[in-house]
């Protein structure tokens, strides 16, 4: 009976590590440009494979930009702080015209969930055509439009089933324990 409990429980730890290790969905918070727009939006962090996808990212007017609404990823040659996202119905290979947001975290994203801050972050538009080999914006051929001033990203991980049921596993285990031994 016993080695059925400890097989069951090394199981549920298996289970347990590989629901922690899911992609996690980021949302944006309270984020704020130097013209009184905001920014808004959630994406999809995967921290083991380093990927981003299911951007789905809106800016809204302010005193030097519209806004855009935002669903490419740019992949960045900057590293994992700082991730460029360029607006719905273009490609990765912006032309003149094209916008793009730049996020930049206080640091790395994970897949444990959490609140990261801003470090900074843009929005930008290209003003002329990148060389070959270079994003809009990685050759100075983009025009910043406004900075980003503060604001947060944040995830929630829900706590897997598998933790109950561990826990509840744990105090069979210790009941059982007890009855074998009782105390005088």
């Amino acid at each position: 009976m016993h080695r059925f409990i400890i097989g069951f429980l090394g199981s549920l730890l298996m289970g347990l590590s590989s629901a922690i290790a899911a992609p996690v969905q980021w949302t944006l918070k309270n984020v704020l440009f130097d013209d009184g727009g905001t920014a808004s939006g959630t994406f999809v962090y995967d921290a083991t494979l380093n990927v981003y996808s299911n951007f789905n990212i809106t800016t809204t007017a302010g005193g030097s930009f519209g806004g855009a609404t935002y669903t490419n990823y740019l992949n960045s040659p900057f590293g994992p702080t700082l991730n460029f996202i360029t607006a719905a119905g273009t490609s990765s290979d912006l032309g003149i015209g094209g916008t793009w947001i730049g996020l930049s975290f206080s640091s790395g994203l994970s897949n444990a969930g959490g609140v990261v801050s801003l470090a900074g972050g843009q929005e930008s538009i290209c003003t002329t055509n990148p060389p070959p080999g270079f994003f809009c914006g990685g050759a100075g051929n983009a025009t910043l439009l406004r900075s980003v001033v503060s604001g947060a990203v944040s995830a929630v991980v829900p706590v897997p089933a598998a933790v109950w049921l561990f826990g509840g596993a744990l105090g069979a285990l210790g009941m059982m324990k007890r009855r074998t031994h009782p105390t005088a």
